[in-house]
């Protein structure tokens, strides 16, 4: 066999045995990700912010929390120094790859301290890892309390616009 060929083969199984199978990827990111969550519950302000990129935005379930990395790691890190975070349990997850399988959209059910809640964000795969791109953490009201929330809703909109 010809150096060139021999060449060929190593180079093609050597490109096969370093992508993971779709389902080795998913489980990687599910431990990933339920990582994160105890690295929360465990008041380990290191481990959580290690898994977001830089570019990283968390949009939490008020209006105004849309905040970049710097910006929640600042608002984080009393609640962190002083062991008051929060635990979220992850009750299911999904996930959609990109073709290339080198990032993902995800959404999950969370049994939290408010009760039911969904996540959903997107994960890369970089430098040889998986990092949190973005994260919205949002409520799952039921629709039979929907013209409640509604109301308290309002009336906090209005309360807020007095102090002004």
């Amino acid at each position: 066999m010809s150096s060139i060929r021999y060449a060929a083969i190593i180079i093609i199984l050597c490109s096969f045995a370093s992508k993971q199978k779709p389902e080795s990827k998913i489980i990687a990111i599910n431990r990933q990700l339920d990582q994160w969550h105890k690295s929360a519950s465990d008041s380990d302000l290191d481990a959580y912010f290690s898994f977001m990129d830089s570019t990283c935005h968390f949009i939490g379930t008020d209006a105004n929390e849309n905040w970049s990395k710097k910006e929640f790691k600042e608002f984080c890190t009393p609640y962190f120094q002083q062991n008051e975070t929060w635990s979220f349990t992850p009750l299911n997850r999904e996930f959609n790859f990109n073709k290339d399988s080198t990032a993902a959209c995800f959404y999950e059910t969370l049994d939290t301290h408010m009760g039911a809640c969904r996540g959903s964000g997107m994960i890369e795969y970089k430098s040889g890892r998986w990092f949190l791109m973005y994260y919205v953490l949002s409520l799952a009201i039921p629709n039979e309390c929907m013209e409640d929330v509604k109301k308290v809703i309002r009336n906090e909109n209005i309360t807020d616009n007095k102090n002004d």
